[in-house]
């Protein structure tokens, strides 16, 4: 199944795809997959809709939002994390 995948949509994109949103929440402790689904959910619709709107090409573009979603997430736990801790 990856390598249809792999063949269909690019090695970044399925890279990025599998390994960024266990990436970003791989510092959790409860809701891990449900957390990495929710990241990629938000990455490919966010990155459907500007690959859309900007006539771009989906692939860098969805690369481009996990790695911005997987980012974004990391902050925000870690400052949750601060937070709860001081």
């Amino acid at each position: 199944m990856i390598t249809a995948s792999v063949q269909l949509v690019g090695v970044y994109v399925v890279f990025a795809s599998l390994i960024l949103p266990a990436l970003a929440v791989n510092a959790v402790d409860l809701w891990k997959l449900s957390k990495a689904v929710a990241c990629s959910v938000v990455a490919v619709l966010s990155g459907i809709g500007i690959s859309a709107a900007g006539d771009l090409p989906a692939g860098p573009v969805l690369v481009f939002t996990y790695a911005l979603v997987a980012i974004l997430v990391r902050l925000i736990l870690r400052f949750k994390q601060r937070d709860i801790r001081v």
